[in-house]
């Protein structure tokens, strides 16, 4: 119901118009009367929309007056809104107005002026509090429209109209802007000021245009106002939307940018919709051709980002692989101060030998080295030669990015990137604490707000010293070319909440708490003076003249004079060492020896080993107070040996600071690609590191050998930049994608045209060394590819379910398999896990046998087994096989065959059941675990009845056996398996099961039969009986509908029905035979050879290329004689597939 009419202070004439109802001509006067306790106070009140709005009242009051009611029920009726009950009475009757609260709001006050939509919950709390109550602010929490998931959302045939569809974990959050919306007068689009924060709010915008609530077209929105002659009127009213847009959540920057409101700007919407687009055409596409080309791989995908994450990977274990350690020697020795009080001693390196400098490789052997120590020793006389010391100074880096922070979490706290966004995200959320601990914890930004750079410097004053804050406040820019900088850097909302405090609050070493402490560091940091070093460097030698004949040894060492910044990480870390010291920590210094302007410092990260350590007094390199022409004794000398290490495997930290480094993809993106590249199986964490896997490899080969320009570093760098290009209105979005689209389909479509085969081949000629290893100099072409069971076939990929495997040529004959070369590094290099197993291997012979049963390793689809072969048992070879069941097809003969063979199934058992690894299984170990099953003994049980439990067992007789699982032992009496507990294995039989007695065993079966079975009805675990009456129904069900087609049929029908069977059983019995090669495949196959003649070295790829190539351009004679050829063979085969079935 509405009713709006004049204030009330007299009687006056007013409109009440139902909802839902039409208006009628009858008119009747009524009375209100408006009942209610009020505070104290002076007004009158308004009676808008079904609300009462009173200004006050000293008093119980009541006020009459008379008004024409149109569409009046003629009974009772009841209104509830906002928690005011209003009932109207037919007749002159009154209208009373009954409170179902003692609010004091009206609707004017519910009805907020204004609706704000922002991005995070955590934002919302803070704008809402700056803005007051004429504003509701709301949170989208991320985007709210996403492509449709299926192929066709983008149609590139229509300009590439997109299909959105609204994402399901965002739709209550909609509901709630949709009803808010509905009570608002404007629409304030406030989310973040990048590009995905632009696409947010268009969405919004459109989804709110989609549900009509802007133009005033919703009937709940529609407004009833009272002319003064009391005609009423509805007028539809549209709600104004603007823009607004700030950097940092501060009370100054929100107001300052909610008065510059603005539209929304459609160039940075284009950049999004073009980049979404491009994703979504590079996916699909990509992840198709690799479904039908890589067999048995429908769960590989690709991205444009993701694929070239996964290239980092698998080229730096390429890299991994091929190195060669080579050895270097280096010499140490032990000095101490002969004019020194305590005549501490200290480390110093060989620096030169008798006039020759020594650098990493000059030392060449042992012998080399020991005679250098040799001549040390020997030498009495050393003096301090020269004392070089220099002041430096080191500035800290800026507040951490996203990038940054994963990389420093990864590094100091062993965070994963999900692992550390998780904890980012719970910080800017706040938690317990109510306002958020952090600010936006997705950024490229390294900026800070003037206000948080003010504070900073207080808390900094208070907490270390006035010496601590530098003159000028740090203010940092960042240099890489595609930085959006929407948010500013990530820092504590409020500098004064100290570490200690929020770890009190949740939990000391909870990963929160751990992340904050870091945060805040790196922030105070970043706002504090320079650390003051001292280097020293210490020469001495043998007082020699003679530039031949002079020996001279360094120490190096400094003293840290003024820790500035580095104060911060002390307050965060009890014991600091050099680990502790953040990673771009660097000597601030130009070529003359003055320090940098620290308002000029960028995010650009320095390696540390670039830098000097600035660790605490107890860990550094310490030097007593020497100087020149001290004396120095020898206390000890010694060599080392030591050898090049390869580059190390990327961990999560360096992998994304490598994709920043090469503008691949946003910071915001990395945990997810990261997390996809491990859901997917592409890449396996041992430790922290990255290691692809034999998926991972197989998928990143393919796409470099197919597709190498689109999984380049450049273009996703050059993508970004053209991104930015859009943004800025220098390219169409449109044209972007046509630019894109029309090569990388044609690419995709020739691909297509590649045999499976082809690819296979493709794959093991790419990947020949990280499969088989390097071929050495003197030995023979492809000795590393020989087979070692048949010794004549050739090594090569297979695939398989599980990325694939290696096997002979000559296989059926030859059944040599191995698994793909087990990565370099893992585990003992020297140990044979580090060399290609060979698959089958034997273990050898089981005792008093005749060497007649051997337990030979194999490797299964699931992993390697233990098998025990009977040699008595004559296999016949795969070509008997064959000639046997062609001879005895559907015979009788065949079906006994058939299942004798499944009886003679032999004893195996998994290495995994084992417990040690393939190398560290003996023959010993075999045959324990092939022992089994064991014969316990005979046992005989009388029918068991439980109705209560619903327990009903038949009597059995039969044998005990035990036995292994993949669950452990168990005992097995006909159908009954009883599980061997952990706390009957520990105590009763000694954690060994052959002490199982068959008094032991009976117990354990006797139990389990009186226990009930499983309640479940499907699936794994499941109970048998369950299962069996599970399909007894479904049986049952089938009879029933069969029977009732049956019916339905006449006996003609039934007829043409049988034989119709018959002839299609006879087709199904029939092997297939394959189609003849088409016109292309037929060219391809002639010319084949001839392209690889002519290209020595081609890849299958590229030679596929080429004839694809060679076939466009075909003459049209020689192209019509192919079709022509290829029509004939089709047409053949056909009449002899005609033939075939009317025989």
């Amino acid at each position: 119901m509405q009713l709006s009419f004049q204030p009330i202070g007299e009687q006056k004439r007013g409109v009440c118009v139902p909802f839902g109802k039409k208006k009628t001509t009858r008119k009747e006067n009524a009375t209100t009367t408006m009942r209610g306790a009020f505070r104290k106070g002076g007004g009158g009140g308004v009676l808008v929309s079904g609300f009462l709005s009173w200004g006050g009242g000293a008093k119980r009051c009541s006020h009459s007056f008379v008004g024409g009611f149109v569409g009046i029920p003629k009974t009772p009726t009841s209104w509830r809104r906002g928690g005011i009950l209003l009932r109207t009475f037919a007749s002159s009757s009154s209208v009373e107005s009954i409170y179902g609260r003692s609010s004091l709001n009206s609707s004017a006050d519910e009805r907020k002026k204004s609706l704000v939509i922002v991005e995070s919950p955590a934002k919302a709390k803070t704008i809402e509090n700056y803005l007051g109550k004429d504003y509701r602010v709301l949170a989208t929490r991320g985007h709210v429209r996403d492509l449709v998931n299926k192929e066709g959302s983008v149609d590139f045939n229509n300009n590439f109209e997109m299909k959105w569809t609204a994402t399901v974990q965002n739709a209550k959050y909609m509901r709630e802007i949709y009803d808010a919306c509905k009570k608002c007068d404007a629409v304030v689009l406030a989310t973040d000021p990048d590009r995905e924060g632009e696409a947010i709010s268009w969405h919004v915008l459109e989804m709110l245009k989609k549900k009509k609530l802007l133009s005033g077209e919703d009937k709940k929105a529609t407004t009833t106002t009272t002319s003064s002659s009391g005609s009423s009127s509805s007028k539809s009213k549209s709600k104004h939307v603007s823009r607004v847009t700030f950097t940092e959540v501060t009370k100054n920057a929100v107001l300052e940018a909610f008065g510059k409101p603005r539209e929304i700007d459609l160039r940075l919407v284009d950049a999004y919709l073009a980049r979404r687009a491009l994703d979504y055409l590079y996916g699909f596409t990509l992840s198709g051709v690799l479904w039908r080309k890589l067999p048995n791989a429908t769960s590989l995908s690709a991205g444009r980002v993701q694929s070239a994450a996964l290239r980092l990977v698998v080229e730096r274990e390429t890299e991994v692989e091929a190195f060669v350690p080579k050895p270097y020697w280096s010499v140490q020795a032990t000095l101490g101060g002969e004019s020194s009080p305590d005549r501490s001693a200290f480390d110093a390196k060989l620096l030169s030998f008798e006039g020759k400098k020594i650098s990493k490789f000059t030392i060449e052997s042992d012998e080399n080295a020991a005679e250098m120590v040799r001549r040390i020793k020997n030498t009495r006389a050393w003096t301090v030669k020269e004392v070089t010391e220099k002041e430096t100074k080191r500035s800290a880096g800026p507040p951490f990015t996203t990038s940054t922070m994963q990389q420093e979490a990864s590094k100091r706290l062993g965070f994963g990137a999900s692992r550390c966004m998780s904890a980012a995200q719970k910080l800017y959320e706040g938690g317990s604490f109510g306002d958020g601990l952090i600010t936006y914890p997705r950024t490229d930004g390294t900026h800070a707000s003037k206000t948080a750079v003010s504070e900073m410097r207080k808390v900094i004053e208070g907490i270390f010293s006035k010496q601590h804050v530098p003159d000028e406040p740090r203010y940092f820019r960042k240099k890489q070319k595609n930085a959006q900088e929407a948010h500013e850097a990530i820092r504590p909302t409020s500098a004064a909440r100290h570490p200690k405090e929020v770890g009190k609050r949740l939990g000391e070493f909870s990963d929160e708490a751990r992340l904050y402490a870091l945060i805040w560091a790196r922030s105070m940091a970043s706002q504090m003076s320079s650390a003051t070093v001292e280097k020293i460097a210490l020469d001495v030698h043998n007082n020699e003249s003679e530039k031949k004949k002079e020996i001279v040894l360094r120490a190096n060492g400094h003293r840290l004079t003024f820790e500035g910044y580095l104060a911060a990480y002390n307050v965060v870390s009890a014991r600091r060492g050099k680990e502790d010291d953040p990673e771009d920590a660097r000597v601030n210094k130009d070529d003359d020896g003055d320090e940098k302007n620290s308002n000029e410092d960028d995010d650009d990260e320095d390696d540390s080993s670039s830098a000097a350590s600035t660790s605490s007094p107890g860990n550094e390199s310490w030097l007593p107070k020497l100087n020149q022409g001290d004396s120095i004794y020898v206390a000890e000398c010694s060599p080392s040996r030591h050898e090049t290490a390869p580059p190390p495997r990327f961990s999560e930290g360096t992998l994304v600071k490598a994709l920043e480094e090469r503008g691949i993809g946003r910071p915001s993106t990395y945990a997810s690609v990261l997390r996809a590249l491990v859901a997917r199986g592409y890449v396996a964490k041992n430790g922290a590191q990255l290691v692809p896997d034999s998926r991972g490899i197989l998928v990143s080969a393919f796409l470099a050998s197919y597709f190498s320009k689109y999984v380049e570093y450049d273009f996703t760098a050059t993508m970004e930049d053209t991104l930015d290009d859009v943004a800025n209105e220098q390219k169409r979005y449109t044209d972007l994608l046509t630019d894109f689209w029309t090569p990388f389909k044609s690419e995709c479509e020739e691909v297509s045209t590649v045999e499976v085969r082809a690819v296979v081949d493709a794959l093991d000629e790419r990947l020949g060394m990280h499969l088989f290893g390097r071929v050495d100099e003197d030995a023979e072409e492809g000795a590393n590819r020989k087979c070692p069971s048949c010794e004549n076939g050739r090594l090569g990929l297979k695939p398989s379910k599980q990325g694939g495997f290696i096997g002979c040529s000559n296989y059926p004959a030859c059944s040599f398999t191995a698994p793909l070369r087990p990565l370099k590094g893992l585990g003992d290099e020297n140990s044979e896990s580090a060399q290609m197993e060979a698959f089958p291997k034997s273990l050898g012979f089981m005792p008093n046998t005749n060497n007649m049963k051997e337990v030979v390793m194999k490797m299964g689809p699931y992993g390697p087994y233990v098998e025990l072969v009977d040699h008595t048992i004559v296999v016949p070879s795969a070509e008997q096989v064959e000639d046997e069941s062609e001879e005895e097809y559907g015979s009788e003969k065949k079906k006994t065959k058939k299942a004798t063979q499944k009886a003679e199934k032999p004893r195996r058992v998994g290495v995994s059941n084992i417990g040690k690894k393939t190398e560290e299984v003996t023959l010993e170990d075999a045959l324990y675990f092939l022992a089994f099953p064991i014969h316990l003994g005979e046992h005989a049980t009388e029918a068991f009845v439980d109705e209560e439990k619903e327990i009903n067992r038949e009597a059995h007789c039969g044998e005990v056996t035990l036995s292994l699982g993949k669950f452990g032992y168990y005992v097995k009496f006909g159908e009954t398996l009883a599980s061997i507990p952990a706390k009957f294995m520990r105590e009763e039989l000694q954690n060994d099961p052959r002490n199982m007695t068959l008094a032991q065993a009976k117990d354990l079966i006797e139990k389990k039969r009186r226990k009930p079975d499983s309640t479940r009805t499907k699936g794994r675990f499941a109970s048998k009986a369950a299962k069996e009456k599970l399909a007894k129904e479904k049986a049952e069900k089938k009879k029933q509908r069969a029977a009732k087609a049956k019916t339905t049929k006449t006996t003609t029908t039934k007829k043409a029905t049988s034989k119709e069977n018959d002839v299609n059983d006879e087709k199904e019995t029939t092997p297939k035979r394959k189609k003849p090669l088409t016109a292309y495949f037929q060219f391809a196959k002639d010319n084949r050879e001839n392209v690889k003649k002519e290209n020595p070295g081609v890849s299958l790829g590229e030679a596929s290329k080429k004839l694809g190539a060679m076939w466009k351009e075909l003459d049209a004679t020689t192209k019509s004689k192919y079709e022509t050829d290829a029509k004939s063979r089709l047409e053949q085969f056909k009449r002899e597939e005609e033939n075939t079935v009317a025989n």
